[in-house]
């Protein structure tokens, strides 16, 4: 990633990671590199974020994303019912997000090229897996009723999803 032509500083600084480290204490208190090479604001919480990183608008404007680095995404997506007998419903994993899990998991996807998950969805957090579909070459997110009744979703709704990547 370092090499990819749009990033000309593979090291930016910012004076705001020194000031970040004094204040928040936290993930810093163990750092072992200066903190001026912290760009990016990242969760404390060791399940939240597995090591500092930085961020820059170099980076962005490559295109390029940090989740693939913690395998955590979020985005929003339209809840749609399949339309078979057991109406299930179903968020479809936008594109990019998709073929970024399937670079993330290659070696590890399950049966059917299923890909273990946890997913966060308002106030309600579950493990499941999501599943390729071969028609839209995307990852779809099955929703249990339990989630849809306890978040208050409907069908052709927006949801605003958090979802991890397990097992990497």
């Amino acid at each position: 990633m370092i090499k990819h032509p749009r990033i000309t500083d593979p090291k930016p600084t910012s004076a705001g990671g020194p000031e970040a480290a004094v204040l928040q204490g936290g993930a810093n208190a163990s750092h072992q590199t200066d903190p001026k090479y912290d760009t990016a604001d990242f969760s404390d919480s060791p399940s939240a974020w597995s090591g500092w990183t930085s961020a820059d608008p170099e980076m962005s404007a490559a295109g390029l994303r940090l989740s693939w680095v913690t395998g955590v995404f979020e985005f929003s997506a339209v809840l749609w019912v399949h339309h078979g007998d057991a109406k299930w419903h179903f968020i479809t994993v936008p594109g990019e997000i998709s073929d970024d899990i399937r670079e993330l998991t290659g070696s590890t996807q399950r049966g059917f090229g299923s890909v273990r998950v946890s997913v966060t969805v308002g106030s309600t957090t579950w493990q499941t897996s999501v599943f390729p579909d071969s028609k839209t070459g995307c990852y779809v997110l099955p929703t249990k009723k339990p989630v849809r009744i306890a978040e208050d979703l409907v069908a052709g709704a927006a949801v605003e999803v958090q979802l991890q990547v397990l097992d990497l």
